[in-house]
């Protein structure tokens, strides 16, 4: 009888943190969308298929897929929620094409870097690390290289 209830505490346990993390990520995407108006001053929840609002959907999906590990269905969700028609594969479209409007609109990096400076997320501070990485020449990251494999990890 005490291994059933002790079974039924631990799946219990194992819900309510899952619906923390959900309300903390719903709180965090919420932040990030009203951040995201202030800095360029469009609504993402709009249903304008302009460029610079496609652009900016697609910067916070990326960021809530990558930073944040919001599954598919809650973004969609977070979107309905807040009036915007969107599926899954809405998400993932603008998820996969996020790293091409960045290349082509040099004003979304500095928008984006904010973005992640300010997010707490373990994953921000990868994605920091990937973007410098990424804007490095030939010679700088083969010295980098050279200097990392010089360096003592133990």
């Amino acid at each position: 009888m005490g291994n059933v209830i002790e079974k039924k505490q631990k799946k219990l346990g194992r819900t309510l943190e899952r619906r923390k993390k959900r309300k903390e990520r719903l709180f965090y995407a919420s932040q990030i969308s009203k951040v995201l108006k202030i800095l360029t001053g469009v609504n993402v929840f709009s249903n304008s298929r302009k460029r610079e609002v496609i652009e900016t959907r697609a910067m916070l999906v990326y960021m809530l897929r990558e930073v944040h590990d919001m599954s598919l269905f809650q973004v969609r969700d977070f979107f309905r929620n807040n009036g915007k028609e969107y599926n899954h594969a809405t998400v993932l479209h603008a998820q996969n094409s996020y790293p091409m409007y960045r290349k082509f609109n040099k004003k979304l990096d500095p928008i984006f870097e904010l973005l992640l400076e300010k997010t707490k997320s373990p994953n921000a501070k990868k994605l920091l690390a990937k973007q410098f990485l990424d804007k490095l020449n030939t010679v700088e990251t083969e010295i980098l290289i050279y200097i990392m494999s010089k360096l003592d990890f133990e």
